[in-house]
């Protein structure tokens, strides 16, 4: 059990080392991209031509659907882990019982994060669409 968890934990920091550095600048890119073209298309929308059209509300569509199921996932990680963790306590370790409470208390739950920066949890797919929402409706409100 601990070396699987240890084994888990140096993944993740390693994956984070080399991919955690574009999370903040992937995550600001999308934001942008889907609120610009998203608002393009309610200014503009009635003058385009309908391929541009499509294609735009494809791409805005496939943004928010594609970025909204990372972070879920990535906050499902975490959420996850920080469970597993609290299940230990209910289950019968026999002689192992003091090691596996210090080895317990040692282990924090998995996040996807670059050091303090970004953080996602939960609660990031519920703010991702609440910002882009409310550039949404700044955009009808603006017209």
């Amino acid at each position: 059990m601990r070396i699987t968890y240890r084994s888990l934990q140096l993944l993740n920091t390693i994956f984070l080392e080399t991919g955690g550095k574009m999370l903040y600048p992937m995550h600001w890119f999308i934001l942008k991209m889907v609120t610009f073209l998203g608002g393009t298309l309610i200014k503009h929308g009635s003058k385009m031509e309908p391929i541009v059209f499509y294609i735009l509300s494809g791409w805005v569509l496939f943004g928010i659907i594609s970025w909204a199921a990372c972070l879920e996932l990535a906050g499902r990680l975490h959420l996850y882990s920080g469970r597993a963790i609290n299940s230990w306590k209910y289950h019968d370790w026999g002689e192992d019982h003091r090691e596996m409470l210090k080895f317990k208390r040692s282990c924090k739950p998995l996040t996807t994060s670059y050091h303090t920066l970004f953080s996602i949890k939960r609660t990031s797919v519920l703010k991702f669409f609440k910002s882009v929402g409310r550039t949404m409706f700044k955009a009808i409100t603006a017209l």
